[in-house]
């Protein structure tokens, strides 16, 4: 069963339910993750409040970098706090291993940012098992402990937040502030969340699986390149 959070908008709801349907073709598809973007960026925003830190690292996978997170970032820019994002953007790999899910860091692209003066906004389209939040965020915090750190995604399996937390030590548990739309209770063949993203998020986006994602370059990492390289 689905249960809608106190972020989620009856726009929302509606564009959860184009996710949902298997039927919505890619292009689609993307367009509506984008709006979700957008909304949750405003959903973060309202968050962070007027005591803004110097840095908003949007931490993504390619997966969702054209989608998801390219919408919290042309939101975040369209508010006026451009000069503040910093992205990071992980292309991970996906491993089950005697029942347990790991998710491997291949490559990365990533933006000088200075975590300890920054909120880190660990970008997911989907948090089940949490594995790649996981692996990402404690990539990021190996140094250094940002000033706040939030978890963001339109859908996030019931559980999820705490299984999360139990793998960080208190002081990083603590300072987790989850941004969802949706909390769903249920699993298809004990893998796909149901109503979820509609199943597999590689398919369903049009890379056609997981490897052949990982060999995509997203154009929101091409356009922040070029512009990095033009003003350097």
């Amino acid at each position: 069963m689905r249960e809608y959070t106190s972020f989620a908008t009856s726009e929302d709801r509606a564009v959860l339910s184009i996710l949902a349907d298997d039927q919505t073709p890619p292009s689609e598809y993307r367009a509506a993750l984008s709006k979700l973007g957008a909304s949750l960026a405003d959903s973060l925003l309202t968050q962070l409040g007027s005591n803004l830190p110097n840095r908003l690292c949007i931490v993504c996978t390619v997966e969702d970098a054209d989608s998801l997170a390219a919408g919290i970032v042309a939101r975040l820019e369209e508010s006026g706090v451009g000069e503040r994002i910093r992205v990071v953007c992980f292309w991970n790999d996906r491993i089950e291993l005697n029942g347990l899910s790991f998710a491997p860091i291949l490559k990365e692209y990533r933006e000088p940012c200075d975590v300890t003066d920054s909120a880190l906004v660990v970008v997911k389209s989907i948090i089940s098992s949490a594995c790649v939040v996981r692996t990402n965020l404690a990539n990021l915090i190996a140094k250094a402990v940002p000033k706040r750190i939030f978890v963001v995604a339109p859908v996030m399996y019931k559980g999820a937040d705490e299984s999360l937390r139990r793998d960080f030590v208190q002081e990083i548990s603590d300072r987790f502030e989850y941004i969802t739309m949706a909390i769903d209770d249920e699993k298809r063949d004990g893998k796909w969340i149901v109503p979820g993203v509609g199943g597999d998020i590689y398919t369903r986006l049009g890379y056609g699986g997981a490897e052949l994602k990982n060999r995509h370059v997203p154009l929101l990492v091409k356009l922040r390149r070029s512009h990095a390289a033009l003003t350097a």
